[in-house]
């Protein structure tokens, strides 16, 4: 699991550079103003994504439909996660809800990056990395805990 994540995070990260490199050759030019936060809340979105494997596929071998189900949460948590619009564009009594979702965070502090005006205030850094932690923790212990399961299946 663990060697597929670093595989799919390279990918991800020499794409991200080809795309950059592309807009500047077209003439383009998007200042980043913190290349290095970027680059940390692109590692922190692979491990939440790499704490979710793990929690998926050691559950799953306790319950053969967990995987049809987290099919479903991820959809929900996709479409919340702020990818296809700013926070700040929403009305405040949805906000205080999609404030749960860390991956939220994740998207609106890398936007923030690429734009020249804060687009929103509401952000946390340190919520999205304690979430992020705890599922990854939980995650690696949950693998732990079913290993033999997980090579049994």
């Amino acid at each position: 699991v663990i060697s597929r994540v670093i595989l799919q995070f390279c990918t991800s990260i020499v794409i991200f550079f080809v795309f950059l490199v592309a807009i500047r050759f077209y003439g383009e030019t998007y200042p980043i103003k913190n290349p290095l936060e970027v680059l940390f809340c692109l590692v922190l979105l692979c491990l939440a994504g790499m704490g979710m494997g793990l929690v998926v596929n050691a559950l799953s071998t306790m319950m053969r439909s967990l995987s049809m189900i987290f099919g479903q949460a991820m959809r929900i948590l996709f479409f919340t996660s702020g990818i296809f619009f700013s926070i700040s564009d929403l009305p405040d009594r949805i906000q205080q809800y999609l404030q749960y979702n860390p991956f939220l965070h994740l998207i609106e502090i890398i936007r923030d990056n690429f734009s020249h005006v804060r687009m929103s205030e509401s952000t946390d850094l340190g919520y999205a990395i304690t979430c992020v932690l705890v599922l990854l923790l939980f995650g690696l212990v949950s693998h732990v805990a079913l290993r033999r399961r997980i090579l049994a299946s």
